[in-house]
């Protein structure tokens, strides 16, 4: 691995940590895919088999809206990560991501790896979980306070309409905070 895409690994705050000798261990296991321009690195919908650590470039985030439009969640760059949520709910993928530059390099941390790291409590994999960790937690908060925006702008019919096509969506958690759940792929906050 050439040394300014292991740098922007072992500097960035996706391993943040861990001991910088076990960083480069544990990047080294990984597999390294180039990525140009334009290029799909994975697609909505598919396994969550894989986090995506960047080595180099940046790419986009998108998802389809319930219209079926594409639309830009955000973007990471190199020294970031994708891919956890598939990763770590055993799931799908739930948004599609496209290389945004020709440099664009990153490497895949199978799902089972990551697991197996984590049971022989190696420590960049434990870093890797708080990273993950961190960023959905930030997500979670900011799709609540949009949620809550939303909410509050709907009156009492609008708002049983919304609440009544989540209800046939059919993948729809029942409970109190059922419509935040379904939502928040939706209103996902990428850095």
């Amino acid at each position: 691995m050439p040394v300014a895409e292991l740098d922007a690994l072992l500097d960035g705050a996706a391993l943040d940590g861990a001991p910088r000798a076990e960083r480069r261990v544990f990047l080294g296991a990984l597999a390294r895919r180039a990525h140009p321009v334009g290029d799909l690195v994975f697609l909505e919908g598919e396994p969550g088999d894989a986090v995506m650590l960047l080595a180099a470039g940046e790419v986009a985030i998108t998802r389809r809206s319930l219209a079926g439009d594409v639309v830009e969640l955000g973007r990471v760059a190199a020294g970031d990560f994708v891919g956890e949520v598939g990763v770590l709910s055993g799931g799908v993928r739930g948004a599609t991501v496209l290389s945004t530059r020709a440099d664009t390099v990153a490497l895949a941390l199978g799902r089972d790896a990551f697991f197996d790291a984590l049971a022989h409590g190696d420590r960049a994999a434990m870093a890797l979980l708080r990273s993950m960790n961190r960023r959905l937690a930030q997500r979670v908060r900011a799709t609540e306070a949009r949620v809550a925006l939303v909410r509050d702008a709907l009156a009492g019919e609008e708002q049983a309409r919304v609440d009544a096509r989540l209800a046939e969506l059919g993948h729809v958690e029942q409970g109190p905070d059922a419509w935040r759940r379904e939502l928040l792929p939706f209103f996902s906050v990428a850095r």
